[in-house]
């Protein structure tokens, strides 16, 4: 394979074969290289492409620099195996019997055949005989899922079936060559490497004739594997790998809740702890189709979604690595550029302004423009010849009307999204990403508009009502609702879905405006938009209204609107959509008006789309929620509908309610009545905050229980944080979020919201921006926290001699922090509080409370420093800082004892702490106790494995103990995390000469001195390894630190 080096491969056979060429020294033509090209891609396996075209051509080269290339090719060569490993490959199947059969024959044809195939049949049409015509030529599984579950839940009930000792993966329009299986086995076996893979070509396809025909092959995957690189992007198809099952015993299966991405998902989780080794030899192809699902709209939304989600999962590997966060960005923006298409006649004036505000308020690569020309007379043609940057002219010799041109424009895109901009716009700053957040996230909308202000701030528009107006008569008019009314009215700042939108300003998702057929080009400037909506609407499109982009639109304010001009046009919607279209309001004759059964406008909320879990395939554990109510039914109400909405893993309620006398105890036996997982506790007078919870905390089957206020909203992911916190470390016993109204350092002060809209938006960003983000604190408010219920009952639960309540989670805390646990607050779970509400409402006194329960309180601790506890003056996190500076010191005294003792407060605190895990490593390893060390290192690496000297001291731990395997793989990660590090490459080649592995040693050497070419150690090992009587003679590892 010499791909990007093919023209060369053939004139040096030209060559050979005894032609040659002259040369022309003036040059003729130009030509570009993109960095992306072939050639480019090329430059960058030179040094293996260079040695296929040596060994290509032997006879033109010295036996000197043949050995070479074939040594550099050699991981791709087969040997003779001593053992003949089961390899089991994963077949996932859904409704295609046809390409199928080709796959299964690319499988029993391969001539390594100690293979079985594992094929899951995720609820398509019957393909039992299509695998019984191989039975007689390869061991098979046949599997079937009684339901559709999606492609990594069809791959992962495979690899629980497999018997083999390497896992290998083929879908079922793909195949392998012959000499794949015997590839990839025999270099693994050889190599001790756990994964590796090869190279496939790209077959491309396009439907003619109802057939799918060929049109090219390409190689668009062909990188050497880069730990930080794949962070940003797959390196390679599925049906390239081939790893140890064993590797998924530790990293988990496919994660089930990812759509698209899934292998890629996995890979990243391999590659933490495995490294990938590339084999620069095609073996296989896949099938691409250009005019099917893997082109589709929803499908690349969905792309884009799970790409989000893993850049979100695996953020903190980014530290330091500002490389890979452009390239995240840039990818992001690739796939959402978007294509806006103004149509104009005349009014050059307007479309000036239009440009500029676009260019002002636009993020430079996230569009190109496609300005179509309807035979304007004035200086528009002129303006147009001097824009600059992406942009597309269209000039028609007459105007052709708004349809038309935007269809013309529509056919131009590039991109996979079409905004509809009039020309008498002025975007606002922030006007399209919000566009292209609902359509990036939600697979099932089609088109999402704007509002529309007119240059006094008063709307034009904030979505389309759908009326029976029967006072003029006529069934089916579209109005601007709120048009008129102050830009900040409240209703018109709310996300609906509607009917229609105007056109004025319009996202759609490009595949359904082709699925809509586009607009309809009998319409003349007027109603097309409506008419457009009500196609995506027939076709399941959801329409969106998105309040927060915002557009000046200089449309006349005076008169009737422009659509009941036109009575052609008029009649054209009434023949094609009433009967189909059903109104949202009837407008009766004597004015009066009511809201329509079929009315289609509602509240639009994002689809609760959970994360991808950290370990695919882990089952999630129960958590019981215990809320405590007494009055205040509003409130209950409120939280109940927040968990409901806001709530993606398994969970319980358990009702305890005391003597509440207004309604809340109907409500909650008709909730318990309706939902299975809803228990209420009814107690006949009030038992106190503290009594009551224990008496939940009895009743629940959770392994975890969460502790929650009736007066609280939550929003997404919040149960989902706080577990993951509590599941960070086994010494962490109780977690709490961050709110608006509490005691201590849990409270954020000045919140930007108002409403509950406001809440959910900020508290979104919250969870995006401190995502992981754990802070160890003294105590927490008892309005909301997580701990594990074998815990609570070991600390005899709250303590309900506070009655009523205040101090008893006070008192809780210093009872888990006596036990040895951490008590952590996760920053990125923010929770609304109402506050004390339950104690307004029954007029319960909440200052003597606090007077009584905190005598109460200092009797029972004595000691205990309240303004300490609340972390008044210092936080515990500065303590902690210092603490760490202390312990340090004493190692730089030679006192490891000392710092152990240091850092073992520290952990006691936060045992997730990475600085005093690695300290306490240091100590252990000062002392002798390497064992001990090695704990703390992978501890202190699997809180953060940036951590890149942990790996280093890692490795000579486990060396000193003569485990030079896991050394290697130790040093091997370091090389992920740091590829500049000469010390790790040299020390890494001393491991693999010293296990007889010469030609990843001298890998390893060549690789430190194309870092630090004047490292000498390195040039020494570099010499000796070539000699492999000898042996290096420095097994010391000096230079880690």
């Amino acid at each position: 394979m010499t791909w990007g080096y093919e023209d060369w491969d053939f004139w040096i056979s030209c060559g050979e074969k005894g032609y040659y060429g002259k040369r022309i020294p003036e040059p003729l033509f130009l030509y570009r290289v993109k960095e992306t090209s072939m050639y480019t891609k090329a430059i960058e396996h030179h040094r293996e492409l260079m040695a296929q075209i040596i060994v290509n051509h032997p006879n033109l080269y010295d036996p000197k620099s043949l050995s070479e290339a074939k040594r550099i090719l050699a991981p791709g060569c087969t040997v003779p195996l001593k053992t003949k490993p089961l390899v089991s490959v994963v077949v996932p199947t859904y409704n295609r019997p046809d390409t199928l059969k080709t796959t299964l024959e690319s499988i029993a044809s391969q001539t390594y055949k100690h293979i079985e195939a594992v094929v899951v049949n995720d609820a398509g049409e019957d393909v039992s005989t299509v695998v019984d015509l191989f039975r007689d030529r390869l061991r098979i599984q046949y599997l079937v899922h009684p339901e559709n579950k999606g492609l990594a839940a069809a791959r992962n009930t495979a690899i629980r079936h497999a018997s083999g000792e390497y896992i290998a993966y083929l879908d079922d329009d793909d195949m392998f060559y012959q000499d794949h299986i015997e590839t990839l086995v025999t270099y693994l076996e050889t190599s001790g490497d756990k994964v590796a893979y090869t190279d496939a070509y790209r077959v491309c396809q396009e439907k003619e004739g109802g057939r799918y025909a060929i049109k090219q092959k390409d190689v668009p995957y062909s990188f050497d594997f880069d730990a930080d690189l794949i962070l940003a992007q797959n390196l390679f198809p599925v049906l390239c790998v081939m790893h140890r099952k064993s590797c998924l015993d530790e990293v988990g299966l496919f994660d089930e809740s990812l759509t698209t991405h899934e292998d890629w998902d996995l890979w990243i989780r391999i590659s933490r702890n495995y490294h990938f080794t590339h084999i620069k030899k095609i073996t296989g192809e896949f099938t691409w189709r250009t005019d099917s699902a893997s082109m589709s709209g929803a499908r690349q939304a969905d792309f884009l979604r799970t790409m989000g989600i893993i850049y979100e999962k695996y953020k903190s590997y980014l530290r330091d690595k500002q490389r890979i966060l452009d390239l995240q960005t840039a990818w992001i923006q690739h796939l959402q550029k978007v294509s806006i298409i103004i149509p104009v006649f005349n009014k050059v004036e307007f479309t000036k302004k239009c440009c500029e505000a676009l260019v002002k308020n636009t993020p430079r690569g996230l569009y190109e423009l496609i300005i179509v020309d309807n035979a304007s007379t004035d200086d528009t043609s002129a303006f147009l010849k001097g824009l600059k940057g992406d942009v597309k002219i269209i000039t028609n010799e007459k105007n052709l009307g708004f349809s038309r041109a935007c269809n013309q424009g529509a056919r131009l895109a590039a991109t996979n999204y079409l905004l509809f901009l009039n020309n008498d716009t002025e975007p606002m700053k922030g006007w399209l990403e919000p566009l292209l957040h609902i359509l990036t996230q939600d697979s099932s909308a089609g088109a999402v508009g704007s509002k529309l202000l007119f240059p006094d701030g008063t709307i034009q528009h904030a979505g389309v009502v759908i009326i029976d107006d029967q006072k003029l008569p006529d069934p089916l008019v579209a109005r601007h609702v709120y048009y008129g009314e102050p830009g900040d009215v409240s209703e018109a700042n709310q996300l609906r879905q509607y009917q229609a939108l105007t056109a004025a300003c319009l996202l759609v998702r490009k595949s359904a405006f082709h699925e809509a057929g586009g607009f309809d080009e009998a319409y003349w400037n007027g109603y097309e938009d409506v008419d457009l909506c009500f196609n995506l609407q027939e076709r399941g499109w959801k329409l969106v209204y998105q309040p927060e982009s915002v557009l000046i639109h200089h449309e006349s304010k005076s008169g009737p609107e422009r659509f009941s001009k036109v009575s052609e046009n008029i009649q054209r919607l009434h023949n094609r959509w009433i009967g189909k279209i059903k109104p949202d309001i009837l407008l009766k004759k004597d004015g009066s008006m009511a809201i329509t059964e079929d009315r289609k406008i509602q509240r639009y909320r994002m689809p609760n789309v959970r994360a991808a879990q950290s370990w695919a395939g882990k089952q999630q554990k129960l958590v019981s929620i215990i809320i405590l109510t007494c009055n205040a039914l509003e409130y209950t109400q409120q939280c109940v509908s927040s968990i409901q909405k806001h709530t993606g893993r398994p969970y319980e309620i358990i009702f305890v309610d005391n003597a509440s006398s207004d309604g809340t105890v109907e409500y909650l036996r008709n909730l318990a009545g309706k939902q299975v997982n809803y228990k209420l506790i009814e107690n006949r007078e009030n038992l106190g905050f503290a009594a009551g919870n224990n008496q939940g905390v009895a009743l629940a089957r959770g392994e975890y229980i969460m502790l929650l206020n009736n007066d609280v909203l939550v929003s997404d992911g919040w149960l989902d944080g706080l577990v993951e916190g509590l599941e960070r470390d086994e010494k962490i016993g109780m977690v709490g979020p961050i709110t608006n109204s509490i005691s201590g350092r849990q409270m954020v002060r000045a919140v930007p919201y108002t409403d509950e809209d406001g809440f959910h938006h900020f508290s979104q960003r919250v969870r995006k921006t401190y995502s992981g983000r754990l802070t160890p604190r003294n105590r927490i408010a008892g309005f909301a926290v997580l701990m594990r219920k074998a815990l609570y009952d070991e600390v005899g639960g709250l303590d309900e001699s506070f009655g009523t309540g205040n101090y008893e989670d006070d008192d809780l805390c210093l009872k888990v922090r006596g036990k040895g646990y951490a008590i952590m607050v996760d920053e990125s779970v923010f929770i609304h509080h109402y506050g004390s509400k339950t104690f307004l409402a029954n007029n319960i006194d909440y200052r003597g409370s606090l007077s009584v329960n905190g005598s109460h309180f200092k009797e029972k601790w004595p000691d205990a420093d309240y303004d300490e506890l609340l972390e008044l003056h210092t936080s515990l996190v500065d303590l902690n800082a210092s603490m760490l500076i202390k312990g340090q010191e004493a190692l730089d005294a030679g006192h490891p004892a000392d710092a152990l003792a240091v850092y073992a407060k520290v952990l006691t605190a936060n045992p997730i702490d990475d600085g005093a895990l690695y300290g306490t490593g240091l100590a252990f390893q000062m002392s002798g106790k390497t064992v001990e060390a090695i704990a703390a290192f992978k501890k202190a690496l699997k809180v953060n494995p940036t951590l890149t000297h942990a790996y280093g001291r890692l490795a000579l731990a486990y060396e000193s103990m003569n485990q030079t395997d896991d050394a290697i793989s130790v040093l091997q990660k370091a090389t992920e995390f740091n590829n500049h590090d000469a010390a790790v490459y040299n020390n890494l080649g001393v491991l693999y000469f010293k296990k007889k592995n010469h030609a990843s040693a001298r890998n390893c050497f060549e690789r430190a001195l194309s870092i630090d070419v004047n490292y000498q150690e390195a040039q020494q090992n570099l010499k000796k390894v070539s000699w492999s009587s000898e042996k290096i003679t420095n097994h010391t590892f000096a230079h880690i630190s």
